[in-house]
């Protein structure tokens, strides 16, 4: 019995979600500006890259990120030259007094078969708008 009480403290920080943002180095404190990423293409010609930009969504900052993510490799792709495959699905199913929402957007992109692949250069929020900018790899 000792032992469960000398336990549940480390069981319980285990389980503490972590503050996302402290983890994300791409994520600056600095002055989001929107230009920069419309600009970017223009200062590094040989890149491959792509915006993507997303407006507040009904389900949350996670379906705003996936939206923004899905745009900017679309993006890259049609550059490339490549076929795209999108799907958006949403759902809502009431139980009782609760609503329970769901949201998922995939993306898939080839060229010849083979998936593309891109980083996340920056990426930042105004205004309610997220702005992602990857590179192609």
């Amino acid at each position: 019995m000792k032992k469960l009480f000398f336990l549940l403290p480390f069981i319980f920080l285990g389980c503490q979600t972590p503050n996302l943002d402290s983890i994300n180095p791409l994520q600056t404190k600095e002055e989001c500006n929107p230009q920069y990423f419309l600009e970017y293409q223009s200062k590094h010609p040989n890149k491959i890259v792509g915006v993507g930009i997303a407006k507040r969504n009904y389900y949350g900052e996670a379906a705003q990120r996936k939206s923004a993510i899905s745009k900017a490799l679309n993006e890259i792709a049609y550059q490339k030259g490549v076929k795209v495959t999108s799907i958006s699905t949403s759902s809502a199913a009431k139980y009782g007094n609760r609503v329970n929402r769901n949201y998922q957007s995939y993306s898939l992109q080839t060229v010849n078969g083979k998936s593309v692949k891109a980083k996340i250069i920056k990426e930042c929020k105004k205004d309610g708008k997220l702005y992602i900018l990857m590179e192609a790899y």
